[in-house]
């Protein structure tokens, strides 16, 4: 018989959110969102609730795996992900992986591949999907990739699924363009800052440029606009954001986690945020004190 999941787990994003919006509609499951800080605990409890399990959009580590290993070999759970962090369990039975897509455009792939009766249910949501791998992977092409990301914010998360699953056009209705509008505005405001703002150091060697941004985490634009004003720069460097809470580090060509910030950081090759069980706000800075000519 064919794998039907009882429950999805999702990553609470913009790009979680699309990929559990698919399978709730083609499945009619509860989606449980999360993020790194609550994974653990709701792995285990959803786990241990439901037979059938798909998590979509987050990164399991190793010893995660194991703990369940069991229920991945008998095909009871499965996992699709795409981030760098998922590489160690890769070709392990029940993930299904893939670094080129995001985690909403890798489930709607799962999906039809598997699922090809649910066609005319999935494509409707087809623009979400690209939409947010757009933004997810910071490629950036489409500007209302970043506009939709900040307004999913703007109105509360819950309330931008519940809008999605019931109108799934990346259009925005004449009721919503007055948000929009002043997203657009901010948006502009948040470029000014961080081109104002950016400052940069070089490391103790000589042989590469940190950039530096402080400046709240909780701008929905200061990661797309940090990276199309790092599209711009004509040398390679790593960029680290930082406010009292929490770090984020972009980077323009290198590898992140095969740098000196692996141990701190987790995600993308070039988009990485800050692990809270290995790091935190102070260490980080401190690592730039070790490191570069501040």
């Amino acid at each position: 018989m064919k794998f039907k999941p009882d429950a999805v787990i999702a990553h609470m994003d913009f790009d979680g959110m699309i990929g559990g919006i698919l399978l709730k509609k083609c499945f009619k499951v509860p989606v449980y969102y999360v993020g790194y800080k609550s994974l653990d605990s709701k792995y285990e409890e959803v786990l241990g609730k439901y037979k059938n399990v798909v998590i979509t959009d987050i990164s399991l580590k190793p010893e995660q795996y194991e703990r369940h290993a069991d229920r991945f070999e008998d095909g009871s759970v499965v996992l699709i992900d795409h981030h760098e962090t998922t590489k160690p369990i890769v070709g392990k039975p029940g993930v299904v992986f893939d670094e080129k897509e995001a985690g909403s455009s890798l489930t709607y792939i799962w999906l039809l591949k598997n699922y090809p009766e649910y066609l005319d249910i999935l494509r409707p949501y087809v623009d979400f999907a690209v939409l947010s791998k757009d933004y997810d992977l910071w490629h950036l092409k489409d500007e209302n990739s970043s506009i939709w990301n900040a307004y999913i914010s703007k109105i509360g998360f819950y309330n931008a699924e519940s809008r999605i699953i019931i109108n799934p056009s990346i259009n925005f209705t004449k009721d919503e363009e007055k948000i929009v509008a002043d997203l657009i505005q901010a948006r502009q405001e948040t470029r000014t800052r961080i081109r104002d703002g950016l400052r940069f150091v070089q490391d103790k060697d000589e042989t590469h440029v940190l950039g530096i941004y402080s400046g709240s985490m909780g701008d929905p634009f200061a990661g797309e606009e940090i990276a199309l004003a790092m599209e711009q720069l004509p040398y390679d460097l790593t960029l680290i954001i930082w406010d009292p809470k929490r770090c984020s580090l972009r980077a323009k060509e290198m590898n992140i986690l095969e740098t000196h910030w692996k141990d701190m950081f987790g995600g993308h090759k070039k988009a990485c945020g800050m692990l809270p069980d290995k790091a935190n706000v102070e260490m980080v800075l401190d690592r730039i004190g070790e490191k570069y000519k501040v």
